[in-house]
């Protein structure tokens, strides 16, 4: 309605539009009628419709953009940069069909400690690597009669949590995204998207667990139907994480996916991450004991805690060693400017002695910092501050 390719459109789907309803009844609907020549209009209105669904991609781009942009000016929620940093250390495939870019955000927001300098621009390496955008991304940009797909570049990331900046537009180019039309065919047919359906699928065949976090699996979504149907294991794992997941796990039983199971939960996502936290904490220490071989580290160099997005500074001696009935905590301390932390702090020898004993009574095993909820220790390594030290990394 705000260009005047909107004179354009037929009286009805005017009419809807300044009713506030979509013509057609959804924006897909809509969208896919624009997109694909009916036999009914003529050639003139076909290079109407196609030209005012590209605005519309761009309007829905646009958009997503402001609300990343308002997202990000509030304060990174706890939840996700845990949810990251659990991906980053064990290594999952994590598809996304979002345009947003909110993950790889998260992703440097989060600071993980085993990335030592975190990028200004970009994403950090790790799991922005196995990170798939089947629909293209806010920050991805093509010529597009491209048929190819050797024009797609990806901008910068534009600023970050608790400072977001206008995104970067690349010049003579388009925004890439797959649009939500029912027809997504010229787009599939590119060598960047099968490329990254094709990961997808082998992703899939091999996959120990398959876990949907607020997917709603539809049955017009065909192209992905079909990639579970056929490329799912009948008895895969998999856990939907969602608001109302009871539907969607029906549906994915429909599509033979019988190990389907709901998670249920209040806030369903941060629940998951909780719950995934403390499940790897149970089996976390028989994990790290192979870490310590070849480390070029003495059993009486200090020990200290580093957390990704704490916002602490990388310096917590690791001051106590606490064991309860199936679990082990070690304690981080803050110190003072004049403290001398390394004399604060537990040994390597005595440090790696309380994880071979966890490993050994599958006791579960926590970092706790000041302030902070305990969480799962995902990594031990050494570091270098003025001194040898052994990190325990959450």
């Amino acid at each position: 309605m705000k260009t005047p390719s909107f004179r354009l459109l037929p009286p009805a789907a005017q009419a809807a539009l300044k009713s506030d309803r979509m013509p057609g009844g959804s924006l897909e609907a809509w969208l896919s009628s624009l997109a694909t020549a009916a036999p009914f209009v003529s050639g003139s209105e076909r290079l109407h419709n196609a030209a005012i669904s590209q605005e519309l991609v761009k309007e829905i781009v646009s958009e997503i953009a402001g609300s990343e942009g308002d997202t990000l000016l509030k304060p990174m929620p706890s939840w996700l940069g845990r949810l990251v940093t659990l991906w980053d250390r064990f290594a999952p495939t994590v598809i996304t069909f979002n345009y947003d870019t909110l993950v790889e955000q998260s992703i440097n927001a989060s600071q993980m400690p085993w990335i030592l300098m975190p990028p200004d621009e970009g994403v950090a390496e790790g799991i922005a690597d196995r990170l798939l955008k089947m629909h293209g991304s806010t920050n991805w940009w093509w010529i597009p009669n491209d048929r190819v797909g050797n024009s797609v570049q990806r901008a910068p990331l534009t600023g970050r949590w608790g400072k977001p900046r206008l995104w970067t537009r690349m010049r003579g180019m388009e925004p890439f995204v797959v649009p939500p039309t029912a027809t997504k065919s010229d787009y599939y047919d590119l060598s960047i998207t099968r490329e990254t359906w094709t990961l997808a699928r082998e992703a899939l065949q091999h996959a120990r667990r398959l876990v949907l976090m607020g997917y709603s699996a539809p049955v017009t979504d065909l192209t992905v139907s079909a990639l579970l149907s056929n490329y799912a294991k009948p008895d895969l794992p998999c856990l939907v994480v969602d608001t109302s997941p009871d539907d969607i796990v029906r549906r994915l039983h429909e599509l033979g996916l019988q190990n389907a199971a709901p998670f249920h939960h209040s806030d369903p996502i941060r629940g998951f991450t909780e719950d995934y936290e403390l499940r790897l904490s149970a089996t976390v220490a028989k994990s790290l004991l192979p870490l310590f071989e070849g480390l070029d580290i003495g059993q009486d160099d200090p020990v200290v805690a580093r957390v990704a997005g704490s916002g602490y500074e990388p310096r917590l001696p690791i001051s106590a060693i606490r064991n309860e009935e199936g679990a082990t905590t070690f304690i981080a301390t803050r110190w003072q400017t004049g403290d001398n932390a390394a004399d604060m702090a537990r040994k390597v020898g005595e440090v790696r002695e309380a994880i071979k004993q966890a490993a050994d009574h599958s006791r579960r095993l926590f970092l706790e910092v000041p302030n902070e909820t305990p969480r799962a220790v995902l990594n031990v390594a050494r570091r270098v501050f003025a001194r040898n030290w052994l990190a325990l990394e959450a």
